[in-house]
């Protein structure tokens, strides 16, 4: 190609010279440039052809994805549309066959099944034979239903459980008076609630028998407690994916006066709780937090004579108890990353500041004189929670103090397994609480559970009485949920 370029580039200067008689031919040295620079021209030229060829055909490739792809999106929105409709037959067969209203969209089921072994060993400072210790096998089952109206902005809860009256309890014992006895199926809540959403957070009035709406410990709470009454709630500080600030304000019924005691004879009033919380959830990686302030009153009805069968705190319901329990808190919780572990670090800590009356709940020591030197119900009010858990994977381990003083929190409210059902009271008791789980799939889980706790004060060494110590509960337990 070059030697054809040369020739005709040589022939047309020879003709050029023959024409321009006043011209003078070119030297060779010019001739030489002249085919240097063509040359670099074509080269350029080629370049240029090359570089549109590759564009050209990156053009078509892409058109061709481009076609594809517009062919899958366009099967996608048919396999949505065709989803759409069966979701949308199958609501109608279900809405038929469960006879839902044309406002209510659809049925959620909820619920757990735990199988538990407890052991619990219980001891007194007097040298005793009888320790009371215990060995038992439990079962809860929980059933939650759900209806959801959006277009009025309704829900409607009904849950049902094993176990007894006891609201702290859905633990139903096997064998206790019967070979394969059957348990017990107890209403567990029944609440409606409506949602107002203004902006990026809702406004929730929820009124019956519900979950509990604030964020606790077992410090001041038990985990199976229902309030009954009404709460008004903004934001929703129970999920873990809920950023900003809330607040959470409650008005509940604890115990009606004609159920305390003999209301053609004595004059019984409520007790009621009142209760409101506030706070923030923030994150800052890579740590999420959560902070609350909260305030609880439970009004005092010392003119009973008669004690609720679940107040088992020394002295709860005596005369001297005049004031009402002002219990004012601080929650802290918190998540932390660690590379492949989650650690939980959190704590609750409580103070009665309605802490008053001649006689504290503490049960003092032997000798100790009450009318010359009466013991401050002050000296009780504070009470406090701190635990850490840590997962890795599959394994979750945890561990907590509670100091829980006599007169701190109000007892039947508190978790009963660091009390109660431990074997002690509810208050003026303090103790390690165990924990390790293993979970098989997200939804069924093996757990191992100790309690280790004693009295904080007095004992029945010193007082010459017959209350306990010392307990100790050790627990196994399968859950699976669905």
């Amino acid at each position: 190609m070059m030697r054809r370029a040369l020739l005709a580039m040589v022939s047309g200067l020879a003709l050029c010279s023959g024409v321009g008689r006043a011209q003078s031919a070119p030297t060779l040295q010019e001739l030489m440039k002249v085919v240097e620079k063509q040359s670099q021209q074509i080269a350029e030229q080629n370049r240029l052809i090359q570089e549109l060829s590759a564009r050209v055909q990156a053009v078509e490739a892409k058109a061709t994805d481009t076609a594809v792809l517009t062919q899958g999106l366009s099967a996608t929105a048919d396999d949505l549309a065709a989803a759409k409709d069966d979701i949308s037959t199958l609501n109608k067969k279900i809405e038929k066959r469960l006879g839902l209203s044309k406002h209510i969209e659809g049925l959620k089921v909820t619920g757990d099944l735990r199988l538990r072994q407890e052991f619990r060993s219980r001891e007194r400072d007097l040298a005793e034979p009888d320790n009371a210790d215990r060995d038992r096998l439990l079962a809860r089952l929980r059933l939650g239903l759900l209806w959801n109206s959006p277009s009025e902005g309704w829900e409607l809860g009904v849950g049902l459980a094993t176990g007894g009256a006891d609201g702290r309890s859905t633990n139903d014992a096997w064998g206790e008076d019967h070979a394969f006895e059957t348990g017990d199926i107890r209403l567990d809540y029944a609440y409606a609630s409506h949602t107002w959403k203004p902006g990026a957070t809702p406004l929730a009035l929820t009124f019956g028998q519900q979950r509990n709406p604030f964020v606790v410990t077992p410090l001041v709470w038990d985990d199976d407690l229902r309030p009954v009454g009404a709460s008004l709630q903004y934001g929703e500080p129970l999920k873990n994916d809920y950023r900003g600030a809330f607040a959470t304000a409650g008005a509940y019924q604890l115990y009606s006066g004609s159920a305390m005691g003999q209301p053609i004879l004595e004059e019984n009033g409520d007790v009621n709780l009142f209760a409101v919380q506030g706070g923030y959830r923030f994150t800052s990686k890579p740590m999420d937090s959560l902070v609350a302030l909260g305030y609880r009153r439970v009004t005092a009805n010392y003119d009973d004579t008669s004690t609720p069968a679940d107040t088992s705190s020394p002295g709860l319901w005596h005369r001297d108890q005049t004031e009402d329990f002002d219990v004012v808190d601080l929650l802290v919780d918190n998540r932390v990353s660690a590379g492949p572990v989650e650690l939980r670090p959190y704590g609750q800590v409580a103070y009665n500041l309605g802490a008053g009356g001649t006689k504290s709940q503490q049960t003092v020591v032997k000798g100790h004189n009450a009318s010359s030197n009466p013991e401050d119900p002050a000296d009780h009010a504070l009470a406090w929670w701190l635990g850490l858990d840590a997962t890795y994977g599959k394994l979750k381990l945890g561990y907590a103090y509670a100091y829980v003083g006599a007169d701190a929190v109000f007892g039947p409210l508190r978790d009963n397994e660091s009390g109660m059902s431990t074997g002690l009271t509810d208050t003026d008791v303090q103790g390690h609480k165990l924990g390790a789980a293993w979970s098989f799939t997200p939804n069924f889980s093996l757990a191992l559970n100790a309690y280790l706790l004693e009295r904080i004060e007095g004992g029945s060494g010193n007082v010459g009485g017959n209350d306990y110590d010392q307990g100790s509960t050790y627990q196994i337990e399968t859950l699976y949920r669905f």
